[in-house]
């Protein structure tokens, strides 16, 4: 058992990056408001109190 490298998953699949969403395994999501969902949520939060 081992680990896909990000370069053999995409030729696996027969996609390339601008094909694939990789967020969930590489922390960077495709829309800046996807980086401002904590703080969101923290405001949200933060306002019910």
């Amino acid at each position: 058992l081992r680990y896909q490298t990000m370069s053999n998953l995409k030729k696996s699949i027969g996609k390339n990056e601008n094909q694939l969403c990789l967020a969930c395994l590489t922390g960077e999501y495709p829309i800046k408001f996807a980086n401002a969902l904590p703080e969101i949520g923290a405001s949200i939060s933060e306002s019910r109190k």
